[in-house]
């Protein structure tokens, strides 16, 4: 299982590493965690996402069931991160996940890009993830960057064109 969210963004990843078999699964919730945004992206043009532990901190998102033989395609896409396996609560149950964290511990936050940001945001309002979450990914302050990100997705192609 993957925690994840954007379907076009996992429906990409699926597609450019030919990962056969990979389908939502549900809603989750990861406890005692933080989404920070770290370092600086080339690709992105701001910081990428993380998880921090932080006690009674909660971070939500969609579970991705992925076949394990697709495990060194999926690290090769989140290169600069190291794999977890984390307990993710589901609406009946709690799963575990395999997610990402940025390696360098001693990376310092950073504002994600407005394109980074806005992927993040759709994910979690396609996925219908609880608006109070919405509400405080909405309130990310972003970095303001415009122009191109090296991403082609919709949900950004205005970001890309301006």
């Amino acid at each position: 299982m993957r925690f994840n969210s954007l379907s076009q963004r996992t429906t990409r990843l699926i597609t450019v590493f030919q990962i056969k078999g990979a389908e939502y699964e549900c809603n989750g919730v990861l406890k005692n965690h933080t989404l920070d945004f770290v370092a600086t992206s080339k690709r992105w043009h701001g910081g990428l996402a993380t998880i921090k532990e932080k006690r009674g901190a909660e971070v939500h998102g969609c579970v991705w069931r992925v076949p394990e033989e697709f495990a060194d395609e999926l690290d090769l896409q989140e290169s600069g991160y190291h794999r977890l396996i984390v307990p993710v609560e589901c609406p009946d149950c709690v799963v575990e996940c395999r997610t990402y964290q940025y390696s360098d511990e001693k990376a310092f936050s950073q504002p994600p890009s407005p394109h980074y940001k806005t992927v993040i945001l759709a994910g979690a309002v396609e996925h219908s993830l609880p608006a109070g979450y919405i509400k405080d990914l909405a309130g990310i302050q972003d970095n303001g960057y415009k122009g191109r990100v090296e991403v082609d997705i919709d949900v950004i192609k205005h970001l890309n064109e301006a």
